[in-house]
């Protein structure tokens, strides 16, 4: 981890937690800690202990491991995986080809289609 693990990762729970759609308020009240400790975290003046940094890591559906940035991948190992995070977060291939943007669109495309049928 480099000089500025703070700001690394901050800049992870921020981008995640805006992901989410969590303001700093609602995110704060989550944790039970102030608006200005996640404000604090996310500018890299803070860091959060190892208890707040697994409640965060579970609330933004990630990893201690991303957080602390030994691993690129934001999305835990699960068996069960939302399509719009995976199109998102991943890059997806087929025959060994990255799909475009507009593949993707169509992938997403396809899936709300099926999502909607009702036998």
């Amino acid at each position: 981890m480099s000089e500025n693990w703070k700001v690394e990762m901050g800049s992870r729970i921020g981008l995640l937690r805006e992901k989410k759609g969590f303001t700093p308020d609602a995110f704060a009240k989550m944790l039970g800690v102030s608006r200005p400790t996640v404000v604090n975290w996310e500018n890299g003046k803070r860091s959060p202990d190892c208890e707040k940094l697994a409640l965060i890591a579970v609330k933004l559906n990630t990893t201690m491991d991303y957080l602390n940035g030994i691993t690129t991948n934001p999305l835990p190992p699960e068996t069960v995986a939302n399509v719009e995070d995976l199109v998102a977060n991943m890059q997806l291939t087929y025959k060994d080809k990255p799909l475009t943007d507009k593949q993707k669109k169509m992938f997403l495309k396809f899936f709300e289609t099926v999502a909607e049928y009702d036998e």
